[in-house]
C-alpha cells in the first residue's frame, strides 16, 4: 500500500504489485484521505476519525475490506462513536505497521496520542486488580493461626481443624495466581514499551 511496503520487515508488507500500488495511492488520495478529520496514534497503529455519515462510514468499511486482502499483517476495525459523532477506522499490527499507514494521515491534521485509558491500559488494570485481590486473599488465609486462637477462645476449637485445612489448601493456588497476574502486568508493560520504542 505504501512506498515503504516492500522495505519494512519481511512479514509487514503489502502484497499488491507495484503498478497497482500507485493506482491504490491515487484512490486513497481522492477517496478516504480527504474525509479524515482526526488521527490518533496508537502503540501498534493508527485510528483515523471520519465524520459520522453513511458515506464516510461506507468509505472506511470499504478501505478495511480492501486492505485486509493485501495487508494481512494488519487488523482493521471500524467503530461508530456517537458521543464524538465520528466513525473510527483503526489499523493495528506488528512493528512496521505505523510506518506503512502513516501516509494516510493528512499533513494538515495534528496526530493525537492515544488516550491513557486504551485497551492495553484496561487489560493491565484488570490483571493488576486480579493480582491484588489474590494477594489479599492469601493474606487472609495466612491468618489461620489467629483464627484458631479466636475460635478456641469462643469454644469452637473443633471447627478449626476443618476450616484451617481448607484455608491452608487455598494458600498455594492463590499465591500462584497472584504471582502470575503480577507477571502478566510486567510482561505487558515491557511489551508495550518495546512496541512504542
Amino acid at each position: 500500500m505504501s512506498p515503504q511496503a516492500n522495505t519494512t520487515e519481511s512479514n509487514v508488507a503489502c502484497s499488491l504489485p507495484s503498478e497497482r500500488l500507485q493506482t491504490r495511492r491515487e484512490e486513497l488520495r481522492t477517496g478516504l484521505i480527504p474525509r479524515i478529520r482526526r488521527v490518533r496514534e496508537l502503540a501498534d497503529g493508527y485510528a483515523f476519525g471520519l465524520d459520522l455519515t453513511p458515506k464516510d462510514e461506507a468509505e472506511a468499511r470499504d478501505f478495511a475490506a480492501f486492505e485486509s486482502g493485501c495487508c494481512g499483517f494488519a487488523s482493521f476495525n471500524v467503530e461508530r462513536d456517537e458521543a464524538e459523532s465520528m466513525v473510527w477506522l483503526s489499523v493495528r499490527g506488528p512493528r512496521g505497521t505505523v510506518e506503512i499507514f502513516r501516509q494516510l494521515a493528512p499533513e494538515s491534521i495534528a496526530i493525537e496520542r492515544a488516550p491513557a485509558g486504551g485497551d492495553r491500559d484496561k487489560s493491565l488494570l484488570r490483571a493488576g486488580v486480579a493480582g491484588l485481590g489474590a494477594t489479599l486473599a492469601v493474606i487472609v488465609c495466612c491468618a489461620t493461626p489467629i483464627l484458631a486462637l479466636v475460635l478456641g477462645t469462643v469454644g469452637l476449637g473443633a471447627a478449626i481443624a476443618t476450616v484451617g485445612m481448607w484455608l491452608d489448601l487455598m494458600i498455594a493456588p492463590l499465591l500462584l495466581a497472584s504471582l502470575l497476574a503480577i507477571g502478566l502486568v510486567i510482561w505487558r508493560r515491557r511489551s508495550a514499551q518495546q512496541t512504542t520504542g
